[in-house]
């Protein structure tokens, strides 16, 4: 079936990068080469340290690539660094790890939020469009395993950035949120007003798409079809866990 095409773009990227460039411009006008590279630091070292702590709670080994970019980039314009053996070393650092960072980052897209990928692979087999959107929770079947699979796959699930696990004593709450970093660093812990797939401890399985998430669609879909799509589409994911294909995951999720 064709896929539901997402009617929103993000713009938190492109307006970022719109007032770095106007930063480093002023300040390159108003302050010298000094106030330049003063900004370039202090602009890029703080997204190391988000990676960092990205890696702290995940402990996947490509977020630590990408902090040690972001670190030795941030290290080799820093003005306060006055000894030129020392910007040379972290610049070479910096180039070495360049070609590893685009690749994760471009062509694998190893640390991407998956949010948009989720929802439209969750509309593609979809082709109903009666009945709107509900706030109920749809039951959405059921995953055959215990909740250690269960917590095992949630796991892996925030490794790649796919969807947040909230665990609670009887569920495993996953969340699908619009922006990944807001629960990784702890600003955000209610899930209620997100998309998210819950998980009792005995595998079974509902689905709750959020308004605006819904509302994002080109095309108005059948709401309990999506909502088993998208159970499908995670216990399909648990099956692939299990056998331990979890790149044919991330290949899919490539793919849209």
């Amino acid at each position: 079936m064709k896929t539901k095409w997402w009617k929103t773009v993000s713009i938190g990227l492109a307006s970022l990068t719109t007032v770095l460039v106007i930063l480093l411009i002023y300040g390159r006008a108003a302050g010298g080469e000094k106030l330049f590279y003063w900004i370039l630091s202090i602009s890029v070292l703080p997204f190391g340290l988000i990676h960092f702590t990205v890696w702290l709670r995940t402990r996947n080994k490509i977020y630590m690539l990408v902090f040690s970019y972001y670190l030795f980039l941030g290290l080799t314009f820093l003005p306060v660094i006055r000894s030129e053996a020392l910007h040379v070393i972290f610049a070479l650092i910096a180039v070495s790890l360049m070609i590893p960072f685009i690749m994760v980052t471009m062509v694998k897209k190893k640390i991407n939020w998956r949010y948009r990928e989720v929802l439209e692979l969750a509309a593609k087999p979809v082709s109903g469009k009666a009945d709107g959107f509900t706030a109920r929770p749809f039951p959405a079947g059921k995953m055959e395993t215990d909740r250690a699979g269960i917590l095992k796959f949630s796991r892996f699930l925030f490794s790649e950035m796919i969807a947040y696990p909230v665990f609670e004593p009887d569920r495993t709450v996953l969340v699908i949120p619009k922006n990944m970093w807001v629960w990784v660093l702890f600003l955000k812990s209610d899930y209620k007003s997100s998309t998210h797939i819950t998980v009792d401890n005995s595998g079974h399985i509902s689905v709750k798409i959020a308004r605006d998430d819904y509302s994002a669609y080109r095309d108005e879909l059948t709401f309990d079809l999506l909502c088993g799509s998208m159970g499908d589409l995670f216990i399909r994911w648990f099956g692939l866990f299990r056998e331990n294909k979890t790149g044919e995951i991330i290949g899919e999720l490539n793919r849209i």
